[in-house]
C-alpha cells in the first residue's frame, strides 16, 4: 500500500491569540486527514480518538495527525503509523542532551537545529505509531541513516522507497521518512514498519 501523507500550510493572523491558533491547527489537521483519506481510498468518517488522544483504528486503517504553528499533517495506513511535524527554530541548548546521545548526534553530523528536529520528529513519530506519549521518546534510539537518500529535498506525489533513518523502539525497527516543506521552516517525519512507497502531498491553505 502506497502511503500518502498530507501536509497543509496553516495561515495565521499576526494578532491571533494562542487558543484561537490551537483551534485552527486542529481543524487543519483534520482537513489533512480527510484529504489523506481521499488519496488512500479510506473512509471519510469514523476517525475517532481514545480519551487520552491516541487515534483509534478505523476498520482496517490506522492513522496519525500532527500540527504546529504554520503546518498540519496526517497519514493513513493498514499497519500502525505515526507522523510528527515541527517548526525548525532555536530552542534551549540543553535539549540536545535530553533528546539524543553523542552517538546519535555523530550519526546526524553534529548538533544543529535542523538535526535536532530531524531526530525529535523521528522519535515522536515512532512513539505515536505505538500509541505512546512523549515520555517514551527516551526509549527510542537512532541506529541508522540512509546514505542514498536526500531527506531534505521537497517532493509532491513522488514515491520514495529508500529509508531515511531507522529508529529502534522496544526491539522493533521503525523506518523513518523525512520531508521538509517548501520554505525550509518545517520538518515532518513518518514512522512505519512497512517498506511501502511514500508520496508526500504538500498543499497550501486554499487547496
Amino acid at each position: 500500500m502506497t502511503l500518502y501523507p498530507v501536509l497543509i500550510e496553516i495561515p495565521h493572523a499576526p494578532d491571533e491569540k494562542p487558543p484561537e491558533r490551537m483551534i485552527k491547527q486542529r481543524e487543519y489537521a483534520r482537513r489533512a486527514l480527510r484529504n489523506c483519506a481521499k488519496l488512500t481510498g479510506a473512509p471519510e468518517d469514523g476517525w475517532t480518538q481514545a480519551e487520552g488522544g491516541a487515534p483509534l483504528p478505523n476498520g482496517e486503517y490506522f492513522w496519525s495527525i500532527s500540527h504546529t504553528r504554520g503546518l498540519a499533517a496526517a497519514v493513513i495506513a493498514k499497519t500502525p503509523i505515526g507522523i510528527d511535524v515541527e517548526r525548525i527554530k532555536e530552542r534551549r541548548q540543553d535539549l540536545f542532551d535530553e533528546i539524543g546521545t553523542e552517538g546519535e548526534w555523530q550519526l546526524l553530523g553534529g548538533k544543529t537545529w535542523p538535526n535536532f528536529f530531524k531526530l525529535w520528529t523521528a522519535k515522536e513519530a515512532t512513539v505515536k505509531a505505538n500509541s505512546k506519549g512523549i515520555a517514551h521518546i527516551a526509549d527510542c534510539k537512532l541506529i541508522q541513516l540512509s546514505q542514498d537518500n536526500e531527506p531534505f529535498t521537497p517532493s509532491s506525489l513522488q514515491p520514495t522507497v529508500p529509508k531515511t533513518a531507522t529508529i529502534l523502539y522496544q526491539t522493533k525497527n521503525w523506518t523513518i521518512h523525512h520531508h521538509i516543506n517548501r520554505t525550509d521552516t518545517h520538518i515532518a517525519a513518518l514512522a512505519t514498519t512497512e517498506t511501502s512507497p511514500v508520496c508526500w502531498n504538500s498543499q497550501n491553505s486554499v487547496e
